[in-house]
């Protein structure tokens, strides 16, 4: 009974701190990037980009520690915290907010949405054959590291891209506002 007590007050501090804390920071962030002079920084304060990455970093920050804690004190938690974590955020997370939404059918951007699943996609394959002979090399790290800066360049670039290719998510989010 008291493990429950001591998980709902952790329940408790979590959302104290992203409330007090982290939300108000990736604001100030947000509109920093808008308002900066220098149009490669503001590209940083569209939500998508924002969201795809700071606010992603600053949520999974806990889950990075977390494993390399583990690394050290030679703790099996590493690798089945990254995929279970991942299960619940896709289903639960997802599933959870879509009925908290003030409006239903929730309404996505098919451009973001298509280039997040496919980025997950390659994760899990590049996870799994990295994870093949149960041991990570230099090398293995190196090309999953590679692979998110790559990420984190596409979501960056996701407008001028779909834009090359004839997708303009701006006029698709419109047409779907209408």
């Amino acid at each position: 009974c008291l493990w429950f007590l001591v998980i709902g007050f952790m329940f408790f501090a979590q959302h104290h701190v992203c409330d007090a804390y982290f939300v108000p920071a990736i604001n100030v962030f947000v509109e920093t990037m808008r308002k900066s002079k220098y149009k490669s920084l503001q590209r940083w304060g569209e939500e998508a980009v924002a969201g795809a990455t700071i606010c992603a970093l600053g949520c999974n920050g806990p889950e990075l520690f977390t494993n390399l804690i583990s690394l050290y004190t030679g703790s099996d938690a590493g690798i089945g915290v990254v995929v279970g974590s991942e299960i619940f955020n896709l289903l639960i997370i997802v599933g959870a907010a879509t009925l908290a939404a003030p409006a239903l059918p929730l309404q996505i951007e098919k451009v973001p949405f298509a280039r997040d699943v496919a980025f997950y996609a390659l994760s899990i394959v590049m996870l799994y054959l990295a994870l093949l002979d149960k041991m990570i090399t230099w090398f293995e790290c190196t090309t999953l590291l590679g692979a998110a800066a790559v990420y984190v360049a596409v979501v960056y670039f996701t407008t001028d891209i779909a834009n090359c290719l004839g997708l303009n998510p701006a006029a698709a989010t419109d047409a779907a506002a209408a």
